[in-house]
């Protein structure tokens, strides 16, 4: 244990100030007549006076010779074996708090053991979401295994070069070129970690991915990339009613061949009710989801787009297909006297879990290998593919401006012009034609079946926002 530690009262008054610059920040407001930058050179003085109470070494500034360059540097003693430097006075002081602040003074430098206790960290600061830590975890497991016993103080650039582009070369083999970025936000967050507590003085590693870029040449993916083509949502549809003519009771085929036409995140897929649907006014109220957390699934009220405040969800229009598969599904369900207030139900009533919907989906799409299962053949296997190809094959061929697609998907506008929207392939116009067809009012053709939705009255404080932005 640390023979000192900062006196509570100060790490309490110092958390106070940085809830409050959190939440300008947040809102982009002033508090009062103190402005954020204020505020945080408050924080740092009260920081730095804490820790000059209890520091008893001495604090200099020294000059390093680099490559020829001379560069100044802050540098003091922690303790009778290890000192820290960093680039400036500032950053050094924001070093020893962390190192104090923490009660337990680090003695295994391994790769592993500091992940354990740099994710633990970003838990507690960032609120992660349990399936988030669960990410973080699979992917250590997956492609750090080889360094977990590795002492952080001896990692270099050179060596972390190599040891990434060996997996950039798998990841492409693979298709799965999204992990690299996995890896280096842990490689960031570890060594990061590692400077605070004082452990190292400057990070690894590679500041840009250039090695990675230059040999695999790898692009980010263009939304049309990461969307399922005509063909495949044709395959996929027919599979899925193939399943439910064939099964006694499918419910993920119901759900795959509902989201094909719809577009619903996985996670608004299993909390969805009957009475959420409303076939008389031609509109289902999407304003719950299912999320992991404390290692179990549960229903709370509201969407990802809300963030944890419920908004009042959003609606999403019935047309033909879509209440075709609804009422199919409630017939099913009637005959076999399953009575629940979920949509797409286990039969025992209760509501289905995102990863079975998840798994079932890739199964169908790409196999399953373990059970010699080839499936559809197809490279993409997630929900997204399906809100993707929805926006830009049905949605923008309409004409829906960028704000009511965002509005329908549960998205900002500037997401869905970046990542969901993408200019159609020549081969695909006659589909989309058909695909327009199934969203325009039988009552007038000319107008699309598109439910208008009430604006919502801005409050007091986001007129006040928006009025500063």
């Amino acid at each position: 244990m640390n023979q000192t530690i900062i006196n509570s009262n100060r790490i309490e008054e110092i958390q106070k100030i940085e809830e409050l610059i959190n939440l300008a920040s947040d809102v982009t407001l002033e508090l009062g007549t103190v402005t954020i930058d204020e505020m945080k050179r408050k924080e740092f003085k009260l920081k730095e006076k804490a820790v000059l109470e209890i520091h008893n070494h001495k604090i200099s500034e020294i000059q390093i010779q680099d490559r020829k360059i001379t560069r100044k540097k802050w540098q003091t003693r922690i303790n009778s074996q290890r000192n820290i430097k960093k680039n400036s006075y500032e950053e050094l002081i924001l070093a020893l708090y962390d190192y104090y602040t923490n009660a337990e003074t680090i003695t295994d430098y391994s790769f592993e053991s500091l992940f354990n206790l740099s994710l633990e960290d970003r838990r507690q600061k960032r609120a992660l979401a349990e399936s988030t830590v669960v990410r973080y975890k699979k992917d250590y497991l997956a492609f750090f295994t080889p360094l977990s016993n590795k002492d952080v103080r001896t990692f270099t650039t050179d060596f972390l070069d190599d040891y990434l582009l060996s997996l950039a070369k798998k990841f492409h083999e693979e298709r799965r070129s999204e992990k690299f970025n996995n890896l280096k936000t842990i490689l960031n967050m570890v060594f990061n970690y590692s400077i605070r507590r004082g452990i190292i003085a400057s990070s690894p590693v590679p500041e840009d991915n250039y090695v990675y870029t230059k040999t695999i040449a790898q692009q980010k993916p263009k939304p049309e990339d990461k969307a399922f083509q005509p063909y495949e949502l044709e395959l996929i549809r027919n599979k899925c009613l193939e399943r439910i003519n064939r099964y006694t009771y499918d419910v993920n085929a119901f759900a795959i061949l509902f989201v094909s036409y719809t577009g619903l995140r996985a996670g608004e897929i299993p909390t969805l009710k009957w009475n959420d649907i409303n076939f008389s006014l031609g509109e289902i109220h999407i304003h719950t989801s299912q999320v992991f957390r404390n290692g179990s699934y549960e229903s709370v009220p509201y969407t990802k787009d809300e963030k944890g405040i419920p908004q009042g969800g959003r609606k999403f229009p019935i047309n033909n297909k879509i209440e075709k598969i609804l009422r199919d599904l409630q017939q099913k369900q009637h005959e076999l006297g399953i009575n629940s207030e979920y949509v797409f139900c286990k039969k025992d009533g209760t509501c289905m879990r995102t990863d079975s919907y998840a798994s079932a989906l890739r199964k169908l799409c790409i196999g399953d290998k373990s059970k010699g299962q080839n499936g559809l053949g197809l490279h993409l296997c997630n929900n997204h593919a399906f809100r993707i190809a929805f926006n830009s094959y049905v949605l923008v061929p309409i004409g829906l401006p960028s704000t009511k697609r965002a509005e329908l998907l549960g998205h900002s506008p500037k997401v869905n012009e970046e990542n969901y929207t993408f200019g159609l392939a020549d081969n695909s116009l006659e589909y989309i034609k058909e695909l327009m067809n199934e969203y325009y009012s039988d009552a007038d053709p000319s107008r699309p079946n598109i439910i208008s939705f009430k604006k919502k009255e801005k409050s007091l404080e986001s007129a006040k926002t928006q009025a500063l932005i």
